[in-house]
């Protein structure tokens, strides 16, 4: 899976399930949770807030 197809997966499930830990991601996305942070710290910085210790949400999104 490349890094972009990764990072789009994460938006889509993040505006669908905002305010969720990169584990929970890891798990609704059967993927590694090393790849979901790499996405979250790297390609997706500005899209992608910590709502709480943590948990992520889309910027601008609703939040948990």
């Amino acid at each position: 899976m490349t890094g972009k197809n990764l990072s789009a997966r994460i938006l889509d499930h993040l505006r669908e399930h905002p305010g969720q830990y990169a584990r929970e991601i890891a798990q609704a996305l059967n993927c590694d949770k090393t790849a979901v942070n790499s996405c979250l710290y790297g390609e997706l910085v500005g899209k992608v807030v910590q709502t709480h210790p943590y948990r992520w949400a889309v910027s601008g999104g609703p939040s948990q």
